[in-house]
């Protein structure tokens, strides 16, 4: 029980009730009660601005109770006390998660544990979130010390035995399956996982994932000997799916778990950031979900509002199931919580209400940038943050002295100028000297050189902060050409941040409109020409082209001329090279060289010159810097990152890029990376190699699968309802051919020779009859598998006159068409990966093709 010598709450603030008491009660709202979850942010500043947030959203929402996380590694152990502690002062239900990791104290391994329950009951704290944690910083997985704890139910024993019933404890449930025990499948497990892992498995990028049963049973076994050494109610993992939820709970019920199931709740707020944390996460994502968000992928004010409408939607399902309250994972915001609850009808007319204005303070601690302690570069060298102020400035120590930089900026602070990307005069870069030679404009040919020390040194005065060994290497490509790529010389832990680049130096869409005003000439045009998709690409473009006329006046110099000058995509491919690709990949090659073509608008745009608006090398450069290195950003802006646009792309990709609400850009390690291994993101759908080359100009020869090229004269909606797409028509590198693939032959072949069977197969799709469209796989095999290998044996010809065509034309005068060696190495892989399916479908044997 607590300790009876030490100082009990204050007289004036009662201990606060428990939450499994307070869950009894009717919501005040008569709809459902609400919690509300946050994480301690990096800065004393964010800190303060977390106290209001939390204050007005108590007051706004009347939740139930308040959650404080503990943070990755125990890294916020102090704070996160503070922050609980300062909750219960200001009237919160505080219910303050503890966890395992990193804990030790005075070489006890419990005695930090206990010291953070005795000030949390001391201070009035009546409820703690018993969690294992994750691993400590920069270890790769979580390991128990000597002597201490070695899971979640440790530490609700320990709760139990030590403070009796003196504290409420609740625990983390997992509808899904904990993400240690959630496998990739096979293809072959894939058909045949049972009916329980169908409806709580996941796909990403063609990879099933899912808890198996029988780790799942482990799962549930293990919640209930939580439950059963004293936990009170369960507070779930995010999910997307309701029906996770209604059978996760029903299965509860199933191993005798009765106590309260908290559903928690993670709001859709963009397209980018709800596609990286549903891949991140391996979260659950039904089919319906899938198809609209990607159907709005290019209208970010169509996602927002339809967060709020899912958010709504998922919640009205948890209240008809008989939930009777609703935990948000705010991320220390209140407007998509706001707009959920009002749609609800829990709070009326908060979305007006909310304020994020100190979004940008709202970081936490386990992901910031400058925490005391990290080594940092600075315009004055490298050195240790010994201080983090209240407005975000940092006092480095360097050889001795401490230095005070202005926030994100790590340079000589200047007061009088507020954004030095707007102003000429407190521009901060390099000295002349260093720079070499001036140039009075970028040179855009092929053959220039890229200028890349000096961009670094500009990045470093301009407050792009770099991870100790973070650096960009340079690679001769088969052209001859420089490619220049982020490597890292150091380990790097997951959920490590290796990159910042402030807001103030990204090139975006936005700040273009802004800056132009509406070009409703030029957007006209875009439209009538069927390009309303690409506005924002477009003025992204105008705005590489007015910083290229301002030649080195550009504060963006730097930077641009440190660019890549040769590209090796579809819009840079000469007409030979188009004559020697697979009709697929000539196809997208040939619509990048068409939208290049559309959206070269010169019309309107008074404040370019004309030797500008007159060189069309130019407006192809500017083309291929935004289509190659600007991505859609989490608020559905586009924009160009300096230096996180040098991470290459990769199948198994080690980067992800992350923006808080003030528009600063983060990257961040998405597994451990060892030292001296490429820092990676990726650019798109890893099975779609033909689109990368045709976009980006490089193959991807990591890439599992491609699209199997059946290209059939008409697609009908049949086809596409049994999958007929792209990114689902799939040959894989393993030799294993797609179910799409084998359905859509099996159609084509059935209407060439029995309409009626086609009929009843694709009725069997349409109502999930497994077993009759199984059966009549098996009975037309035959028929199905000589389609395909005549398919194969036809594109494999093709390909070999697409050959002889480059040894005829190409290698005469290969000079001219520099990128014939990448077309080459491009129909090569396509053709071996032909070859090992046909092979492990027994197609090369006689009696087919």
């Amino acid at each position: 029980m607590a300790d009876s010598t030490t100082e009990s709450a204050p007289q004036d603030i009662l201990p606060d009730p428990k939450i499994i008491d307070l869950l009894k009660k009717e919501p005040a709202s008569n709809i459902a009660h609400v919690s509300l979850e946050y994480f301690p942010p990096r800065t004393e500043q964010g800190v303060q601005n977390l106290h209001a947030r939390m204050d007005r959203m108590l007051a706004n929402t009347k939740s139930l109770y308040t959650d404080t996380t503990w943070g990755a590694g125990g890294s916020t152990a102090d704070l996160s006390l503070q922050i609980a502690l300062h909750a219960h002062k200001t009237g919160h239900v505080s219910n303050m998660h503890l966890t395992c990791t990193n804990m030790e104290k005075d070489g006890d391994p419990i005695k930090a544990v206990h010291d953070a329950l005795q000030q949390a009951y001391d201070g009035g704290i009546r409820n703690i979130v018993a969690l294992r944690g994750d691993p400590p910083e920069g270890e790769k997985e979580w390991t128990a010390a000597e002597g201490g704890f070695t899971c979640a139910l440790d530490l609700v024993k320990y709760i139990r035995k030590t403070f009796n019933d003196d504290f409420g404890i609740s625990v983390a449930g997992y509808p899904e399956g904990h993400p240690n025990r959630i496998s990739e499948l096979s293809s072959e497990e894939v058909e045949s996982m049972s009916e329980t892992e169908k409806g709580r498995c996941c796909t990403h990028d063609g990879v099933t994932y899912v808890c198996k049963d029988d780790d799942y049973k482990k799962e549930m076994d293990y919640l209930k000997e939580k439950v059963d050494a004293g936990a009170d109610f369960i507070i779930t993992q995010m999910f997307f799916d309701a029906e996770v939820f209604k059978t996760f709970v029903e299965d509860c019920r199933k191993w005798g778990i009765d106590c309260p199931i908290v559903p928690g709740l993670m709001c859709i707020n963009a397209y980018p950031g709800f596609k990286k944390m549903t891949k991140f996460c391996k979260t659950r994502v039904p089919k319906p979900l899938e198809e609209k968000m990607d159907s709005m992928k290019d209208d970010p004010d169509a996602v927002k509002k339809f967060g709020v409408e899912f958010g709504a939607e998922i919640c009205r399902k948890l209240l008809d199931f008989g939930v009777n309250i609703l935990h948000f994972y705010t991320l220390n915001l209140e407007k998509v919580v706001y707009g959920i609850t009002d749609e609800l009808g829990i709070t009326s007319g908060l979305i007006e209400k909310s304020n994020e204005s100190d979004a940008s303070d709202m970081v936490a601690v386990g992901s910031a940038w400058a925490r005391v302690g990290d080594s940092v570069k600075t315009s004055a060298g490298q050195g240790i943050v010994k201080e983090i102020k209240g407005d975000g400035a940092a006092v480095i120590v360097i050889d001795g002295n401490d230095i005070e930089f202005a926030k994100a900026a790590f340079s000589s602070p200047s007061p009088s100028c507020a954004n030095p990307l707007t102003s000429t005069s407190c521009l901060r870069r390099p000295l002349p000297s260093s720079l070499g030679v001036y140039n009075t404009a970028i040179d855009v040919d092929e053959e220039a050189q890229r200028d890349i020390s000096s961009f670094e040194e500009w990045a470093s005065y301009n407050g792009i902060q770099r991870a100790d060994g973070f650096q960009l290497v340079g690679e001769e490509l088969f052209a001859g050409y420089l490619d220049v790529s982020a490597i890292t010389t150091q380990d790097v832990p997951a959920g490590s941040t290796v990159l910042y680049i402030p807001n103030e130096v990204m090139l975006s869409s936005s700040k273009a409109m802004e800056e132009f005003g509406r070009l409703a000439e030029a957007e006209e045009m875009l439209i009538s020409n069927g390009y309303e998709s690409e506005i924002r690409q477009y003025y992204l473009m105008v705005k590489i082209l007015v910083e290229l006329d301002k030649g080195r006046d550009s504060p963006w110099f730097e930077f641009l001329n440190s660019l890549p000058r040769f590209y090796s995509n579809g819009a840079s491919m000469t007409p030979f090279c188009y004559t020697c690709i697979p009709p697929l990949l000539a196809k997208l090659c040939d619509e990048e060289r068409v939208r290049l073509f559309n959206i070269s608008v010169k019309q309107g745009l008074p404040f370019l010159s004309d030797e500008i608006k007159g060189d069309p090398e130019l407006w192809k450069w500017a083309y291929q810097v935004v289509y190659t290195r600007g991505f859609e950003t989490d608020n559905g802006d586009f924009s160009i990152c300096p230096m996180a646009d040098y991470f290459n792309h990769g199948t198994d990709h080690e980067i992800w890029l992350t923006y808080d609400d003030a528009g600063n850009c983060y990257a961040q390690s998405t597994m451990d990376v060892p030292a001296n291994s490429p820092l990676r993101m990726c650019y798109g759908d890893p099975t779609n190699p033909s689109f990368l080359l045709s976009r980006y100009g490089f193959l991807d020869e990591s890439s599992p699968a491609t699209f199997c090229k059946i290209i059939p004269p008409y697609i009908s909606d049949e086809m596409k309802n049994l999958g007929y797409a792209e990114n689902r028509m799939l040959f894989y590198n393993t030799g294993d051919v797609s179910e799409e693939v084998w359905d859509i032959l099996l159609y084509m072949a059935l209407d060439e020779t029995d309409p009626g069977i086609q009929h009843q197969f694709y009725q069997a799709h349409m109502t999930g009859d497994y077993a009759t469209k199984q059966y009549i796989h098996e009975q037309y095999y035959p028929l199905t598998a000589k389609k395909l290998a005549n398919h194969i044996n036809t594109f494999l010809a093709e390909l070999a006159a697409l050959e002889k065509k480059v040894d005829y034309g190409g290698k005469v005068a290969a000079d001219d068409h520099p990128r014939l060696p990448l077309v080459l190495r491009h129909n090569e892989f396509v053709k071996n990966i032909f070859l090992t399916v046909r092979h492990k479908q027994g197609l090369d044997l006689n009696g087919f093709g």
